[in-house]
């Protein structure tokens, strides 16, 4: 199913409460995955996350912007099978510059991540803003939501 809709108050919701998901980037011809702690930006058309510079993921994502990023509230138990919800998130990232735009978001990011303060505000740390051009949003084991943003 495709739509070209806002994002969806479901979709939104288990956004929202989460404080990680699965970023995958590329990597010498095949996925490379880390565990993310991220926030919603520009009314969920972006997601925001931190890396050191020095990290697999860094070059990855300077090298090929290309990313994903997975988003469920799965619980380990065999009622997942019905009640898991998870989105995979699709978009390119771009490391921000400082500058108004950077500020505004590191305070949002540690309103929501504050035990990350001295991380974010190490001059070896990189914030990146993925903007969403896609989001797969599955429920129900099976039932596929294409949701397109930025396209």
């Amino acid at each position: 199913m495709s739509e070209n809709i806002l994002i969806t108050p479901t979709v939104k919701e288990l956004i929202d409460s989460q404080f990680f998901g699965i970023m995958s980037s590329y990597m010498k011809e095949q996925p490379y995955s880390n565990l993310m702690a991220f926030i919603p930006y520009d009314n969920y058309k972006s997601l925001i996350f931190v890396t050191a510079r020095e990290t697999r993921k860094y070059f990855n994502l300077k090298k090929h912007p290309e990313v994903s990023m997975f988003i469920d509230n799965h619980r380990n138990k065999s009622t997942d099978r019905l009640e898991a919800k998870g989105t995979c998130a699709c978009g390119k990232a771009y490391e921000l510059l400082p500058g108004n735009e950077y500020d505004e978001i590191t305070k949002l990011y540690l309103k929501r991540h504050p035990a990350m303060e001295d991380f974010i505000k190490s001059p070896t740390v990189a914030i990146f803003k993925m903007k969403i051009d896609t989001y797969y949003f599955v429920e129900n084991f099976q039932e596929v939501t294409e949701i397109h943003i930025n396209k």
